[in-house]
């Protein structure tokens, strides 16, 4: 419900929800950064949400839209790890993942898409799927094949929980707030999406 409709229904000031829905937020981000749990693999990608701004540098030439980005990293469970910083949209993922790879952690194994080309890790902790134009595709194509299929398989947790995040209007059309504040918003429903997952997987093993 849009927060001019709960301040007309509740006779509350606007200006007091909004300064309520932003201290939430950041409690809930806060909770969300001390819960964070180990896993052997997880999945790395960026997302998007429109901002009304006239800034060229939220402009990408990807989305022809404005945006502000976030990295977010996930487990093949679905549960989210973590949410870096928010940038411009005109910022590439290699970029954004070289930027917080000293906030990452010891992590065994992450997964990524095809615009990972050349950041800190490759191949040794970061894999993406292999370009026709690259020289192991040249060498054995069946197997680079097989290669990009089998990471695309796992990949695609990631998109259900980019899915299930934009349900949230705030982060499904236009960003409302500023786009210094994306991250924290992000974290405080992916906390709430962590949390939600997590009675769902106990409530399974009964």
């Amino acid at each position: 419900m849009p927060l001019r409709t709960v301040s007309i229904i509740y006779n509350i000031p606007y200006v007091t929800l909004w300064r309520w829905c932003r201290t939430i937020s950041r409690v809930l981000a806060n909770t969300f950064e001390q819960v964070l749990e180990t896993a052997r693999i997880r999945i790395v990608d960026t997302t998007s949400t429109r901002i009304r701004t006239t800034d060229p540098r939220y402009y990408t030439s990807y989305k022809k839209q404005r945006v502000v980005k976030a990295q977010v990293i996930c487990d093949e469970g679905g549960h989210i790890h973590s949410i870096s910083n928010p940038y411009a949209g005109s910022v590439h993922d290699k970029v954004i993942w070289n930027n917080e790879w000293p906030s990452i952690g010891q992590v065994s194994l992450i997964l990524a898409d095809k615009a990972y080309v050349g950041p800190t890790g490759e191949r040794s902790v970061l894999f993406r799927p292999i370009k026709k134009n690259e020289g192991q595709w040249k060498r054995n194509p069946v197997r680079a094949k097989a290669w990009n299929k089998q990471l695309s398989k796992r990949r695609v947790k990631i998109e259900h929980v980019f899915a299930h995040l934009k349900t949230w209007r705030i982060i499904h059309h236009y960003f409302p707030q500023s786009p210094d504040t994306y991250s924290t918003v992000l974290k405080a429903i992916a906390f709430i999406y962590n949390l939600k997952l997590k009675g769902n997987f106990e409530t399974s093993q009964q």
